[in-house]
């Protein structure tokens, strides 16, 4: 559930608790640019674990940003995996490195990155780990199939578990299922 557990600042999400979401729920807790984390941040996840609740720790390294290519997101993604256990105190990471030209998840140095680190991280932990898909294409075309197809083979067969992402690089409103 992304209610109140995506909020944007850590005020919003302290004040609004109690509007929606259980403690048992997911909450999201991002991270910034490349392995950076603010105190807004640090006071959310005090927040959350002081209610008992369950830190979702959602990472984006960016392929062509500080990263590098796709062996330095699959670098990154890898220290983002320890980063949600031993700083943001997940229950689990949720990852979408994505590329800084195209805005999506699907193109084969992202797919490439992500097969890598996935296969490292599902070999060395038992860490509960999901990948989010972003598709160029629009919903229902014949491309943002074969998009789909492609990213969620990768992540599977790589040893992730996948959380179904959005279409159109997630831009445009009333445009996230196929």
């Amino acid at each position: 559930m992304n209610s109140i557990a995506t909020a944007v600042s850590d005020t919003a999400k302290i004040a609004g608790g109690q509007f929606g979401l259980r403690p048992s729920d997911g909450w999201l807790i991002g991270t910034m640019a490349e392995m950076k984390i603010n105190f807004a941040r640090l006071n959310e996840i005090a927040h959350v674990t002081s209610l008992g609740g369950h830190v979702v720790a959602e990472t984006a390294p960016i392929l062509g940003g500080y990263c590098g290519g796709p062996e330095g997101v699959a670098v990154a993604n890898v220290a983002y995996h320890l980063n949600c256990i031993l700083v943001m105190r997940g229950s689990a990471q949720l990852t979408f490195p994505i590329h800084f030209n195209y805005g999506c998840t699907s193109t084969r140095d992202v797919l490439w990155a992500v097969s890598a680190s996935t296969q490292a991280i599902s070999r060395n932990s038992h860490f509960p780990f999901f990948i989010l898909s972003y598709t160029a294409a629009g919903p229902m075309t014949e491309m943002c199939l074969y998009e789909l197809a492609a990213a969620v083979t990768t992540s599977v067969v790589s040893g992730a578990s996948i959380e179904f992402g959005g279409v159109t690089k997630a831009t445009v409103a009333d445009h996230f299922t196929p």
